[in-house]
């Protein structure tokens, strides 16, 4: 039995993905309104941290910053879905206890999954030799042992819950669904694999491009589990779990 079950639809269901009652220019509308908000939010942290010398308040408003803008992208996705009447097919609906438990019983085999990606990329992109760490880039000299209490908790909430909140619900979501609707499964979790790796680069963190194999294996994983399920929340605690217990690590790692 596999870990993440689900009700099947009719077969006659299953050989035609159906159409979204979004398209290309809703979606381009979403990605409007995520490129303003770069911009805006951007321009306002470069304003706080020309004033403001401490990196720990810098990041933290940058942390902030971050939340808002994903907020502000999510408020555009539920306008512009709930315009076109299929707020209902996006995909929140409550896969089942048995499910939600299967996702966290697959998380040793995700990370097993995503270390095997890291270790094979390592030898292509970085010569053999492991992809360092971005947490340098992310958080300074001392990494996460050197910030204090609130910032760790921002980084958390921004990474655990804003995050995986508002990138399942664009990327499977809606672009996923779309793609599939026009090019079928497999083309639709390569390709949407290949823009959720792609998106991370918009961060500007150095080096970040090494890691683009393992997000893009990550990104088919969530889509091939949101495709399984039927359920964004299955996808978004697969995603949110990643990425806590990632920072858990960092922490236990960095204060031995």
């Amino acid at each position: 039995m596999s870990l993440l079950t689900r009700a099947d639809p009719p077969r006659s269901e299953q050989s035609v993905p159906p159409r979204t009652p979004w398209g290309i220019g809703h979606i381009v509308g979403i990605l409007a309104s995520s490129v303003l908000g770069w911009v805006i939010g951007g321009v306002l942290l470069v304003g706080v941290m020309l004033r403001n010398d401490q990196r720990a308040v810098s990041l933290n408003t940058g942390l902030i910053l971050t939340a808002i803008l994903y907020l502000v992208l999510y408020a555009a996705i539920v306008i512009v879905i709930r315009s076109t009447g299929g707020w209902s097919r996006l995909g929140y609906r409550f896969p089942g206890w048995k499910t939600l438990l299967g996702v966290v019983a697959f998380l040793p085999v995700w990370f097993g999954i995503l270390f095997l990606a890291g270790f094979a990329s390592a030898f292509v992109i970085n010569h053999g030799q492991p992809i360092p760490s971005n947490v340098t880039d992310l958080f300074g000299p001392g990494g996460l042992k050197g910030l204090g209490p609130t910032t760790i908790a921002l980084a958390f909430v921004v990474a655990a819950l804003v995050a995986p909140l508002v990138e399942e619900a664009f990327f499977r979501g809606v672009l996923y669904q779309w793609l599939r609707g026009h090019l079928g499964v497999a083309p639709a979790v390569v390709l949407d694999g290949l823009l959720f790796a792609s998106a991370h680069l918009v961060s500007g963190v150095a080096g970040l491009w090494k890691l683009l194999p393992v997000l893009f294996v990550m990104g088919c994983i969530l889509c091939l589990t949101f495709q399984r399920t039927r359920s964004l929340f299955a996808s978004m605690l697969l995603h949110g779990a990643n990425n806590g217990l990632a920072i858990v690590a960092l922490l236990v790692t960095m204060n031995r």
